[in-house]
């Protein structure tokens, strides 16, 4: 029986709030459960304040746990046994400044149990992948936001891991340096890492991830994969050809594409499609293609918040 690569089941965290004479412990990780598998790229997504962060230093052991249990391929281990098969990359990496990114880079990978030869060969690959060559042997004080961001994305990968946890790993990235990213992540799990990161990029997320987990108010509120998440919305579209100016039903929208060509678009709450489709042949069009438009990861994430919030309410008020 194979299991999955990381279990883990009812994660407690509490932290302290407030100030020092009036300091109250607060549970800010509600006995969360997920899994994730070997194969697969998950995206951890959550509001500001959802509890991502919290999660992923909890699986490091930076934050102590009051409760639950991790199993790794089915034994369960400690936070501080499971650091020796990660790769991890904070929102925020800080290093020492008066460090090269290959000074930092080859003792990141001596630590990590590479050979010198192993990590320098390391080191000139993903520098390359990443377009940061030109600053291996400048101090890092002198690097800009979005080239420390990928000395942290080595850093996180160099030792080949099984699992890389990558926090907000778009932060401060041009287009040019997050499509250099996504690439890197892509090939990171091609050579048989498990990738989880969280990121407010949605876009960019819904680009890379085969599975979701959805967290608020440090619950989990959805797993599943991207094909499970993301439904279809509602919406439809037709695209036809025409020879004259077609009158649209109700309150579709039309629109004109190029020469004869026309985009009716609408929503099955408002007109049915089999509706707007024989509207259409009624005058007299060719049908070119009519389909239900896929809701973005962004659309499925928001109404997965919006359907959570009845249940915090109620849990607020029973509190």
């Amino acid at each position: 029986m194979s299991h999955p690569l990381l279990e883990v089941d009812h994660l407690r965290v509490r932290v302290h709030r407030g100030h020092l004479w009036r300091r109250r412990a607060v549970e800010v990780l509600h006995g969360i459960a997920f899994s994730l598998d070997s194969h697969a790229i998950t995206a951890f997504l959550g509001a500001n304040g959802a509890g991502k962060t919290t999660t992923f230093r909890a699986l490091l052991g930076l934050t102590p746990i009051v409760g639950g249990t991790m199993r790794h391929r089915g034994m369960e281990i400690t936070p501080q046994q499971l650091r020796r098969h990660i790769g991890f990359l904070p929102e925020l990496p800080y290093f020492y400044r008066d460090l090269t990114p290959r000074e930092l880079l080859r003792h990141i990978g001596a630590l990590s149990g590479l050979s010198p030869q192993a990590c320098d060969r390391a080191i000139t690959r993903w520098s390359e992948e990443l377009a940061i060559t030109a600053i291996l042997d400048r101090p890092l004080r002198t690097c800009s936001k979005g080239e420390t961001q990928r000395v942290g994305l080595i850093q996180a990968i160099i030792h080949r891991p099984e699992l890389v946890i990558l926090d907000e790993p778009m932060s401060g990235l041009d287009p040019v340096a997050r499509n250099l990213v996504r690439r890197a992540i892509l090939r990171v799990h091609a050579e048989g890492s498990a990738i989880i990161f969280s990121s407010h990029i949605l876009a960019d997320a819904e680009a890379l991830c085969s599975r979701v987990i959805a967290i608020s108010n440090g619950r989990i509120i959805h797993t599943g994969t991207l094909r499970e998440t993301v439904q279809p919305s509602g919406d439809w579209e037709i695209r036809f050809r025409c020879a004259h100016t077609p009158v649209p039903p109700g309150d579709c929208r039309l629109r004109h594409e190029a020469d004869g060509d026309w985009l009716l678009r609408g929503n099955r709450e408002s007109l049915p499609l089999d509706r707007a489709l024989q509207h259409l042949l009624n005058q007299s069009v060719t049908i070119i293609e009519a389909r239900w438009r896929q809701q973005s990861l962004e659309e499925a994430f928001l109404h997965l918040i919006e359907s959570s919030e009845p249940h915090r309410d109620r849990a607020d008020h029973a509190a």
